[in-house]
């Protein structure tokens, strides 16, 4: 599981149908699911609360538009991706 940085979506990952599901918080509704490639595993939201990350198949992280909850353009990665981290940078 997964959820915006503000709270208000949560987004379940259904691995046997291939999908993720968006769950809206605060009126415990579920959205459609989105499709992904078999063998997704882990997801992860930006910290800016813009791109649902979701690794999949043998070698693809797959970006999802939080805004509009379409996938876009899966991005090759190398074999077995299995975890996705953010670094926060302070320009300071």
């Amino acid at each position: 599981m997964a959820v915006t940085p503000n709270g208000r979506t949560l987004y379940v990952l259904n691995s046997a149908s291939n999908t993720v599901t968006p769950i809206h918080v605060g009126a415990n509704t579920a959205g459609a699911a989105i499709p992904v490639p078999p063998q997704a595993f882990t997801l992860a939201v930006t910290p800016n609360g813009r791109t649902l990350y979701v690794t999949a198949g043998p070698d693809v992280l797959v970006p999802i538009r939080v805004s509009t909850n379409h996938p876009g353009t899966p991005i090759f990665v190398g074999l077995q991706p299995s975890a996705i981290a953010f670094a926060v940078v302070d320009d300071d």
